[in-house]
């Protein structure tokens, strides 16, 4: 997605692995700022109070979470006691359960003393999967914006950013709404799509 403009991410690792970095979601609106989580229980708390929010964001951060925990104590005891914490730092979701099954399915077979460059590895692939499945959600809702407005000229602006709307827009009313709040976000060029309410209305 882009914030101002510029690529962000709403998770990312720093320093190789050592620490991630995410988007504070209980500030947005009205703030955007990111916050840096360097140990597994930092990531355990930002999924207990929602500064991550989304079932695939969630995962992730878990499985960031895991590869801390590593970085903390690669040994059997300690991973397994906090790969338990992480897994339930929110029991309802699937995601979360299922990344840190992953990651731990990757580990345990594994050296204590291999753990770490693994474990990384393993998080910067989901990572990147995420990352290509959020997109391919995006490209498929803008055949469903297609489907509301008609193009006319110049092309997509949005790149890598994901429009959310509901699957119907039930009045002519909203759909403007919705038109407006798009070309004030900068999403969409008014010269690129005109509203089909007078289609709708006829």
């Amino acid at each position: 997605m882009k914030v101002y403009g510029e690529p962000t991410r709403s998770i990312r690792s720093l320093d190789n692995g050592t620490a991630v970095e995410i988007v504070d979601q209980t500030l947005l609106p009205y703030r955007f700022e990111k916050r840096v989580l360097g140990d597994w229980r930092d990531c355990v708390e930002a999924i207990r109070t929602i500064r991550v929010r989304g079932a695939p964001l969630i995962g992730i951060t878990g499985a960031w979470a895991v590869v801390l925990a590593v970085k903390e104590n690669p040994e059997n005891d300690a991973l397994l006691k906090a790969a338990e914490v992480i897994a339930n730092a929110r029991p309802t979701a699937v995601n979360l359960s299922w990344a840190v099954r992953r990651m731990m399915s990757t580990l345990l077979p594994r050296d204590p003393a291999l753990r770490f460059e693994a474990a990384v590895k393993t998080a910067e692939a989901m990572t990147q999967e995420d990352v290509m499945t959020c997109r391919a959600i995006g490209e498929a809702g803008m055949t469903l914006i297609s489907d509301l407005y008609a193009a006319r000229t110049g092309s997509l602006l949005w790149s890598e950013n994901i429009v959310e709307i509901n699957k119907q827009i039930s009045d002519i009313a909203s759909q403007e709404r919705l038109l407006a709040q798009l070309k004030q976000q900068g999403v969409v060029d008014p010269d690129i799509f005109i509203s089909r309410s007078n289609q709708l209305a006829e």
